[in-house]
């Protein structure tokens, strides 16, 4: 009888541990609100009394904010916290509370879509409880967070829709995805991805081509607003259109004088492939990193060594065990910093924070078939070397972190 609720017992205490940590020094850690935090805040607190932005603008689609034309998912979702909590830090920091507290559950109901492995989709679903690069980003009122939640509920979908074919499930998926559209502005790539991904079930086959219309159906009902609106935010962060960079290449061809070899395809290739093999380095998975103390520190590691290690055991084991959907997997690893990539601004786990997922679920699958009829005394000792490691980055976070004083917009 117990074993037959294990399993759901197992994450309603993960959620609840969780959720714990979240609301745990919630306003002392981050120490004070960011820019977007406090124009969203206002924002929300602006619709909720007139039904208008704080330009006037009438249930707008896109908030002016400081120019940037950000996008409404947090500011429609932080009104009821709003309400009830005040425009304060807790007013809209709490917008994130139901996703923190579903994440794990999202992660488990995933991972065994893909893997159907309860053991590793249990891992999973602990592991992103507590990486710190997934929740650090949950304790503040961020759009990226929730959007990796929808990302993530989206795949699942996804995959019982490929299970069932019904359109039913295939509008459950669609819906999932425009809420991920209009949270942040990353994931306008995965739009790319999805549809590359019906196409090739088309292509084989297995799915009929009104579902790929129906896709870029919704894609396209998105994009009308970005022609009404016109957001410059995402093309001014492309590291191509930084003045940065041209500036770089007028250097090199003064030095040198070859058009050849500098121009902005060569430098552009090389530079954007030097900022994505960043994203799998140690020094930002493990050491640092955010290089944005808004999102990052160093002594916060976003994983542990150990959940880094196993990644490539994991990558071992899933083709070693020819699983159904190893490509899957990979292609979203590989996918997920492409949008930080593009970016002039550094490594940046607001951009890539979807990173994650693909990271814990491959992890803890190498973990559990490591562990695999080993000794009990293994698995306390890695255990216990996890525990000590993500318990000191929890730990400079929570207490150090915000007595390190810098002024941020």
């Amino acid at each position: 009888m117990i074993k037959k609720y294990l399993t759901p017992i197992l994450l309603i205490i993960i959620s609840l541990l969780s959720v714990s940590l979240f609301l745990y020094k919630m306003n002392v850690s981050p120490p004070a609100l960011n820019a977007d935090e406090a124009t969203n805040a206002y924002d929300a607190y602006s619709i909720m009394k007139t039904g208008r932005d704080q330009y006037g603008t009438f249930l707008p689609l896109r908030f002016k904010s400081f120019g940037d034309y950000k996008l409404p998912l947090l500011t429609y979702l932080a009104i009821p916290f709003i309400k009830i909590f005040g425009l304060t830090e807790t007013g809209i920091r709490m917008v994130n509370f139901p996703f923190v507290l579903l994440f794990p559950l999202i992660v488990f109901l995933l991972s065994q879509e893909l893997l159907n492995n309860k053991k590793v989709s249990l891992l999973a679903a602990f592991f992103a409880g507590f990486a710190p690069g997934l929740q650090l980003l949950g304790r503040q009122g961020s759009e990226s967070f929730m959007t990796a939640f929808f990302l993530t509920l989206s795949f699942y979908l996804f995959l019982r829709f490929l299970k069932k074919q019904t359109a039913k499930n295939f509008l459950f998926f669609d819906l999932c995805f425009l809420i991920s559209l209009f949270g942040y502005h990353s994931s306008r790539l995965w739009a790319g991805f999805y549809f590359l991904l019906i196409l090739f079930f088309v292509i084989k086959k297995r799915l009929s081509k009104l579902y790929l219309l129906g896709f870029i159906l919704v894609v396209f009902l998105f994009g009308i607003t970005d022609i009404i609106y016109k957001p410059t935010r995402v093309s001014n962060l492309l590291f191509f259109n930084n003045i940065g960079f041209s500036l770089k290449i007028n250097e090199l061809r003064g030095e040198d004088g070859n058009r050849f070899v500098y121009n902005k395809l060569t430098i552009g290739v090389k530079d954007l492939s030097s900022n994505y093999l960043k994203y799998f380095s140690p020094q930002f998975l493990i050491i640092s990193g955010d290089g944005n103390p808004r999102f990052g520190y160093p002594g916060i590691s976003p994983i542990t060594i150990i959940e880094y290690i196993f990644i490539f055991i994991g990558l071992y084991y899933l083709f070693k065990n020819n699983e159904k959907w190893r490509y899957l997997i990979l292609a979203m690893l590989l996918f997920a910093p492409v949008s930080g990539s593009l970016s002039w601004a550094g490594e940046s786990i607001n951009r890539t924070v979807f990173i994650f997922i693909p990271i814990l679920i491959i992890s803890s699958y190498g973990i559990i078939n490591f562990l695999n009829k080993k000794s009990l005394f293994s698995y306390l000792i890695l255990t216990t070397l996890y525990l000590i490691l993500v318990f000191y980055s929890w730990d400079f976070y929570l207490n150090h972190y915000p007595q390190r004083a810098i002024v941020l917009r």
